[in-house]
């Protein structure tokens, strides 16, 4: 599968679930199995195939850049929560809420994470074919859920509703983005620089996954075990995929 066709069905899925929120107030209600089945695809995906992968290229080093990134996005999760200890959940979603006065630094970091997503991407071809599947797949497992809270978040916070179109717009274009400006220097960055960037992403990644993903999973899975099935079901399945294409 070409770059750009992998980028077009995660640009479009992505651009399609940002807008569910604003034509549907109460999809969020049942969103919930969803984000429970791409949590457990996202934990299969990082830890049995990305993690590997990056350790096989880079070695320790890249390891250890990992959990360096890890821990730095780990801190700025941790100091965020301290300032608005007031974030609740609401009745059926698994996100928590933004501030009002923190909707911005929130969408500008979402769109940096973006752009680290669509570089990763593209940077991922570079290498053996399964570690870009990888990528691809690992991409359209949580970029689903993702697109879906922060859409509902912005038009939450927002108050005026074309400025938080155009804020969900920004946002839906920044994988794209991303993706482009890492094949315009293509050309400037070498095998090693690509490992460089790579670990980076998955480190952003991982936190990602524990914060955002397994946390809120496990909060909601002490409300009602049989929820727990859905996460098994989502790295089950996601894995024979990526074994039965291997």
């Amino acid at each position: 599968m070409s770059l750009i066709l992998k980028t077009t069905i995660i640009s479009v899925m992505m651009i399609a679930l940002c807008c569910l929120p604003i034509l549907f107030h109460h999809v969020r209600r049942v969103s919930r199995f969803f984000f429970l089945a791409g949590t457990g695809a996202l934990v299969g995906i990082v830890c049995f195939d990305l993690m590997p992968d990056v350790i096989e290229l880079g070695g320790n080093s890249s390891l250890l850049l990992v959990f360096s990134v890890w821990i730095i996005y780990s801190a700025i999760h941790f100091f965020h929560y301290r300032h608005h200890k007031d974030h609740s959940h609401e009745e059926g979603t698994l996100h928590h809420h933004v501030p009002e006065k923190g909707i911005a630094v929130f969408l500008i970091s979402m769109i940096i994470h973006c752009i680290s997503s669509g570089i990763l991407l593209a940077i991922s071809t570079k290498f053996n074919e399964g570690f870009s599947r990888a990528v691809f797949l690992a991409l359209i497992a949580h970029k689903c859920y993702e697109s879906l809270i922060v859409s509902s978040i912005v038009l939450e916070r927002v108050q005026v509703r074309s400025r938080a179109i155009f804020a969900i717009i920004l946002y839906s274009l920044a994988l794209p983005l991303g993706v482009g400006l890492a094949s315009i220097f293509s050309e400037q960055i070498g095998l090693k620089l690509a490992v460089v960037a790579t670990s980076v992403a998955l480190g952003s990644l991982l936190g990602c996954m524990v914060f955002d993903f397994l946390i809120p999973s496990i909060g909601h899975i002490k409300k009602s075990r049989i929820e727990l099935a859905w996460v098994f079901l989502g790295l089950v399945l996601t894995e024979l995929m990526m074994r039965s294409h291997s």
